[in-house]
């Protein structure tokens, strides 16, 4: 009787490729359980979920599969909140008049009057005088 019983392939260590995720996962929780955003709580269980910390390979292989797949929503999505997050800082320095600016309300400068640039009026050439027929 031939049975061919497949022997997967066990995987002792992260690929590469997941490896610099697991790393910079690692270092960013790292950091913020530090500056005190993340409690200790928080920061076992964002471990757990990544399964950054366990010996289960296979999950975090699929954990960040997961994260390739999803990733070019994930810009769209951090690209339109970034769009949002740049308009919102620039509505904040509001042009009230066309000649009159609000300086930052940061340094609380007092409100100038913008100097007109642009080409000086050129005088129109004075017309000579040319004697008429009329006057022969």
């Amino acid at each position: 009787m031939n049975v061919n019983i497949e022997n997967p392939k066990v995987i002792r260590a992260l690929p590469a490729k997941y490896n610099k995720f697991a790393g910079f996962a690692y270092w960013l929780l790292g950091q913020m359980k530090d500056i005190q955003v993340l409690s200790a709580n928080g920061y076992d269980n964002t471990c757990d979920m990544m399964h950054l910390l366990s010996g289960d390979i296979p999950s975090q292989i699929e954990f960040y599969e997961k994260f390739l797949a999803e990733a070019t929503v994930s810009k769209r999505l951090m690209k339109a909140e970034i769009k949002h997050y740049k308009s919102k800082s620039k509505k904040e320095k509001v042009v009230k008049d066309k000649n009159m600016t609000v300086n930052n309300s940061v340094t609380d400068e007092p409100i100038t009057e913008k100097k007109k640039r642009g080409r000086k009026v050129k005088q129109p050439a004075e017309e000579p005088i040319i004697p008429s027929e009329e006057s022969l």
